[in-house]
């Protein structure tokens, strides 16, 4: 059965809770450590704000802002930690434990946070209470760690292209109902309604994961060994010598400039993506309702990039992976360089149309690290990547931060120019690679003819 279908309930459950979950921050932070008026602190976020309410606002948020950087950190650092094991872990005993702890994790962290709603006075530090339970089963990092390499395991090499594409999709669709419902739902019946709504869904994705979703792995460990602790240090040794041990026609190298191009992608996706809300609020004036239905509007083709667009460019065109790819690069470059440089609304959505052929670099990036190395070490590997890029978000959202920050009253588009930069070496790394391959493939071809 498809593993996508828990991927949507879980990414629905998660996007649909994750603007109230900001809210209910702000709003406790307000009443309960700020001492303000409960009927006030309603007001914020809300579009009745008055000039009260946004002076208001401005003494909240550095509050709401010190206690939403230690819960990011916190989550950050641990689910690095546990990448440095959980990758040699799920090699040796399976994807299925740590795929089912994974979504048990998130199904606990929405019933805390429901429970210290129904605690009137509870401190809006208790939500990083919340977070433990994703803190101890891997965070996300860890589960996509899992759900990657599962979607490998499923897929032949020729069809894991596609496979991965319609995966990030499903997360993609996930997310995007339930950013649109949020609001409507929020409305209707409140914190409560929402949050349960969310534990029922992460609940049905644990239930069917449990159900439908089959182990592929052969264990050939015995009882005990499958039972060892996943924080084994020969374990975290093991990642890291799996991951740069030599390979095969440059594979290692490879490899490595394939783990570059998902890192630059990575940062762009999640650290400078972030600040086009308050781009576009400054430079074109756009209410949050009109962002809404752009951001919508750029996940659409990103779906239809990472699915129809790889269909009919690897299997109707013929065109390898590292040809997609550079498209891709090229696409989401000249995308980026359009919004930065707009002047006009519409070019805006020109730029996010080029999305389609940018959604292509990860799922294909992914297939062909997966092609590299050995079907028991993918694990091992994916978990470096993981590492690789929750490291960079770390980094790259207080660059990014002081960047938008330096430049927001003299030449705000810099950080889209940087940004194309950064995807520029990404684009390097992949011409590099058509390079290798050739020279690879001319080796071959010299050694048949002697």
């Amino acid at each position: 059965m498809a593993i996508e279908v828990a991927s949507v309930l879980l990414f629905f459950a998660v996007s649909f809770t994750a603007p109230i979950t900001t809210n209910f921050l702000l709003d406790r932070t307000c009443v309960v450590m700020l001492g303000h008026n409960k009927s006030d602190c309603a007001l914020l976020g809300t579009d009745n704000a008055s000039s009260a309410t946004q002076e208001l606002e401005k003494q909240v948020q550095p509050y709401a802002n010190d206690i939403s950087m230690v819960q990011s950190f916190v989550l950050s650092i641990a689910t690095i930690v546990s990448c440095f094991f959980i990758g040699s872990w799920i090699d040796k005993n399976g994807r299925k434990p740590a795929l089912l702890m994974g979504i048990l994790g998130f199904t606990f962290y929405m019933l805390i946070i429901l429970i210290i709603y129904l605690i009137p006075n509870a401190t809006p530090w208790w939500l990083i209470v919340g977070i433990l339970p994703v803190i101890l089963t891997g965070g996300f990092p860890t589960f996509m760690t899992v759900m990657l390499c599962y979607v490998s395991d499923v897929s032949s090499e020729s069809q894991r292209g596609l496979r991965m594409g319609i995966f990030e999709s499903s997360m993609a669709i996930g997310g995007l109902i339930g950013t649109l419902c949020s609001s409507y739902a929020f409305n209707a019946g409140g914190y409560i309604t929402m949050y349960s709504i969310s534990v029922v869904c992460c609940f049905l994705a644990f239930l069917y994961a449990l159900l439908f979703v089959p182990e592929l792995v052969q264990q050939e460990q015995s009882e005990i060994e499958r039972n060892k602790s996943v924080f084994n240090i020969a374990m975290m040794k093991s990642t890291f010598q799996t991951y740069f041990k030599q390979r095969e026609s440059k594979g290692r190298i490879i490899l490595i400039l394939l783990t570059i191009m998902l890192v630059v992608c990575y940062l762009q996706f999640t650290c400078a993506d972030s600040f086009t809300f308050l781009y576009v609020r400054e430079n074109f004036n756009w209410s949050l309702k009109t962002y809404t239905y752009y951001s919508c509007f750029k996940t659409v083709m990103s779906i239809l990039g990472s699915t129809f667009g790889i269909y009919v460019f690897q299997k109707i065109c013929k065109a390898s992976e590292t040809t997609i790819i550079l498209f891709g690069f090229i696409g989401i470059i000249v995308s980026l360089l359009m919004i930065g440089f707009a002047q006009k609304s519409w070019l805006l959505y020109l730029g996010g149309s080029l999305n389609f052929f940018g959604a292509s670099i990860s799922p294909l990036t992914r297939s062909m690290i997966s092609k590299i190395v050995d079907e028991r070490d993918e694990g091992k590997v994916f978990s470096v990547i993981s590492i690789m890029e929750t490291l960079t978000a770390m980094i790259g959202n207080p660059f990014y931060t002081f960047i938008y920050n330096s430049t927001l009253n003299s030449f705000p588009s810099l950080i889209y120019i940087v940004s194309a930069g950064f995807l520029t070496i990404g684009m390097v790394c992949v011409i590099t690679i058509i390079i290798i391959k050739r020279c690879n493939n001319q080796v071959r071809y010299n050694e048949l003819n002697e």
